[in-house]
């Protein structure tokens, strides 16, 4: 599981969230070094991404299309009810 956010607290709250099981996580707190190593990683890797800025001007749908990753992602941001946001990801099958 990729953990794609850039507030440290965040990461712990998924970090304590996932303690218990037998998932590895790896954390990112910048969209440029998710994209580096991205395709070396396994096809079933999850990400969870945040929505808000991270890195030169891209948020957390633009990423998840960039690495076309839409399929293993999920979008997890408060904004997750802003209409635009939502439409995006419907458009993109972004969960």
């Amino acid at each position: 599981v990729l953990i794609l956010e850039d507030d440290p607290g965040f990461h712990e709250i998924w970090q304590n969230k996932l303690a218990m099981s037998n998932l590895k996580l790896e954390h990112f707190y910048s969209a440029v070094d998710l994209i580096a190593m991205y395709s070396s990683l396994p096809e079933r890797t999850l990400l969870l991404s945040d929505y808000e800025t991270m890195d030169q001007g891209t948020n957390g749908i633009e990423t998840i299309l960039k690495l076309k990753a839409a399929p293993h992602s999920i979008l997890v941001t408060a904004r997750s009810e802003e209409v635009g946001i939502k439409n995006r990801c419907l458009e993109n099958d972004i969960r």
